[in-house]
């Protein structure tokens, strides 16, 4: 690319958030491990395409595939919407009714279901039930502290410590099962 090399684009890519997949192709081993902190799906050298990239390529075809039938159908008998469970940031109970709201990064859905009911329906290892009245979605977590999570779009969710200890697990489960682990 004659402006700027596949590490800046993956950058960028990273930067923004909830980009593609990263597979970088190169001759040089040495940005390696960089392209592994910008969340790379995979990284080729050259030399191994022909073996490596047809695997990775069905691998990464396959997870899309399964990541687009994940997903609720929310709304009314006449109107319902798809929503993904990946574009899920997190779910909570709106206080003094029957309803949750779902919180994506465009939208707020509303239904009529209880969390609890709600979470045994999400086949998913992405959601976590926590107390306070959320399922928050660990994909979309920016960071834990002091017993606070920060969501990727800036919600703070205060949870007790045995919560923030289950999160914690949930993460490390979740983050093995995405790498294949």
């Amino acid at each position: 690319m004659p402006d700027m090399g596949g590490l800046e684009l993956g950058k960028r890519l990273h930067e923004e958030g909830g980009g593609p997949y990263l597979v970088f192709l190169t001759a040089y081993l040495e940005y390696a491990s960089e392209s592994y902190i910008l969340e790379a799906y995979q990284y080729i050298l050259k030399e191994d395409m022909k073996k490596r990239l047809p695997p990775i390529l069905r691998q990464l075809i396959d997870r899309v595939k399964k990541e687009k039938q994940q997903f609720r159908m929310i709304g009314t008998p006449t109107s319902k919407v798809r929503v993904y469970y990946r574009d899920m940031i997190y779910i909570e109970k709106e206080k003094g009714s029957k309803y949750i709201c779902y919180i994506t990064e465009h939208a707020i859905y509303k239904e009529r279901i209880s969390l609890k009911k709600l979470s045994e329906k999400l086949e998913s290892d992405e959601f976590i039930l926590i107390e306070r009245g959320y399922i928050i979605n660990v994909s979309h977590i920016a960071s834990m502290k002091d017993g606070m999570v920060l969501m990727d779009n800036g919600a703070r969710i205060f949870v007790n410590r045995i919560s923030f200890k289950k999160i914690k697990e949930q993460i490390s489960l979740y983050r093995g099962i995405c790498n294949g682990y």
